[in-house]
């Protein structure tokens, strides 16, 4: 996902602004013009004033290297900030075994959720804990599995069946609500 807004404020309003962000921050999720980004523990940050073209320019960067190159725990990050809450499906379209990819709790965190054939749910984050490679439903064996490491999860409680690590794949907290199937959170 890429984001960039650009516009002209007062120095107050650009104050304001600073004051949101940082609460935003401390609280590990950015929330900006109908944007939500969740925010590892540890970041690398980048300030930078520079001239150029007659302008002066003040930059500030927050860099981190995404999930699922597995420079960070999702359930350790993710399971303490605030989550939105996303629809992902209707009952009425669930079957058993049937597989349905989402993204959560952001734009480009793919997730799946799963219908068990005893009619529970399950939603995991597609991020392979053992090196951040993604994981796919194999519609074969009825599990997730990791091409990378030839490793197999349990779709009924995310737990490593086979293959390297140790680590199970972070939940997603799910709710139903009149007919409808929300993810809430990271469990």
């Amino acid at each position: 996902m890429k984001w960039k807004e650009k516009k002209s404020v007062k120095r107050d309003e650009l104050a304001r602004l600073f004051q949101k962000l940082s609460r935003d921050i401390a609280g590990g999720v950015i929330e900006y013009s109908g944007r939500s980004v969740a925010l590892p523990e540890d970041m690398e940050v980048e300030v930078e004033y520079k001239e150029k073209h007659g302008k002066n320019k003040f930059e500030i960067e927050l860099k981190w290297k995404k999930k699922a190159r597995g420079t960070m725990s999702p359930s350790a990050t993710l399971s303490e900030a605030p989550h939105p809450v996303v629809k992902v499906a209707s009952i009425e379209e669930l079957s058993p075994w049937k597989v349905i990819r989402f993204e959560y709790p952001s734009g480009g965190d793919e997730a799946v959720l799963i219908s068990l054939p005893n009619g529970e749910l399950r939603a995991y984050s597609l991020v392979c804990p053992h090196k951040g490679k993604y994981v796919t439903w194999n519609a074969s064996s009825r599990k997730l599995y990791c091409s990378a490491h030839k490793a197999f999860f349990n779709p009924e409680d995310g737990e490593k069946i086979e293959g390297p690590g140790r680590e199970r794949l972070t939940r997603i907290r799910l709710e139903v609500r009149g007919g409808e199937v929300f993810a809430v959170g990271i469990a």
